[in-house]
């Protein structure tokens, strides 16, 4: 049921540390809204956010709302890990 995966975080954005994880925003159609944080896959700890577009889109206006630039600095700086129409 997955749509599509960015990467975000410090890795992708060129500046871990000893504290990092690996960011995945996870785009899916089955109507998923939750966070898996801290599990350890290969090493490295993985946050990962399940979330329909519907969602990421109520989170990009509550942004605008409240003046809060996360979500959006999350799909700006990312990088495209999985995307089934390319």
């Amino acid at each position: 049921n997955i749509q599509g995966v960015l990467l975000t975080g410090s890795y992708i954005y060129g500046n871990p540390n000893s504290e990092s994880d690996l960011d995945l925003r996870l785009i899916t159609d089955d109507n998923s809204n939750f966070v898996d944080i801290d599990s350890v896959k290969y090493g490295t700890r993985l946050e990962a956010l399940f979330n329909t577009p519907e969602k990421v889109r109520e989170y990009f206006q509550e942004g605008i709302r409240t003046g809060d630039e996360t979500a959006l600095h999350f799909w700006v700086n990312g990088k495209i890990a999985y995307d089934p129409n390319e």
